[in-house]
């Protein structure tokens, strides 16, 4: 995704071929347009003392979310990733008060929804059309939030579990409730009921 090979190998050799650091640095130059091929990160090497692929990644991630202009959707984007999958319901139920969204009603949802899905970097759209955060981001970047703000993680996967047991039983929607029960160390005895 960088044209300029220069640009493209000064990149590589400042974040190192780690395919997830590449797609990133990739994506901050599209968002960016850097030019002169160095972005402001830690450098592979810092005191003789290599950085840690995460530690780059993470620098990267965090530029990403820097660019979204809407604090919403910016929380959204973040903390609302203990959340693999959203929706505009989901957005009003589970995340906007662990998140502290300014957003009452589903239509408000709804635009922010919308917004967030043309953060390409961070979501792609489920067959269903709800928003799925990137497996390979999400992964990266989840443990970190779960040690930064465990009760906040906590909030959102109750509220979620919560919406999700109101709803009609669908496999897609219950593989997510029972995820979730997972993630929060519910009994497994009682998350075989909710089966189907």
């Amino acid at each position: 995704g960088v044209p300029d090979l220069v640009v493209a190998r000064r990149i590589a050799r400042q974040v190192g071929g780690s395919p997830m650091s590449l797609k990133l640095a990739a994506e901050l130059v599209r968002q960016e347009g850097l030019t002169g091929g160095q972005l402001d990160i830690a450098t592979r090497e810092f005191l003789y003392i290599r950085v840690d692929d995460g530690v780059i990644q993470r620098q990267l991630y965090r530029r990403i979310l820097g660019r979204i202009r809407n604090p919403d959707v910016k929380k959204i984007a973040h903390p609302g990733l203990v959340l693999r999958r959203l929706t505009p319901e989901l957005i009003l139920e589970a995340l906007a008060v662990p998140c502290s969204l300014t957003i009452s009603s589903l239509d408000e949802a709804r635009a922010l929804f919308e917004e967030l899905k043309r953060e390409v970097s961070l979501v792609t759209v489920a067959s269903d059309g709800a928003l799925e955060h990137r497996p390979d981001l999400r992964l990266l970047m989840l443990r970190l939030l779960e040690a930064e703000e465990p009760d906040r993680a906590q909030a959102i996967r109750e509220l979620a579990v919560r919406h999700y047991e109101q709803r009609p039983p669908q496999p897609r929607e219950r593989a997510e409730e029972i995820y979730l029960r997972l993630a929060l160390g519910e009994n497994t005895a009682a998350i075989d009921q909710r089966w189907i």
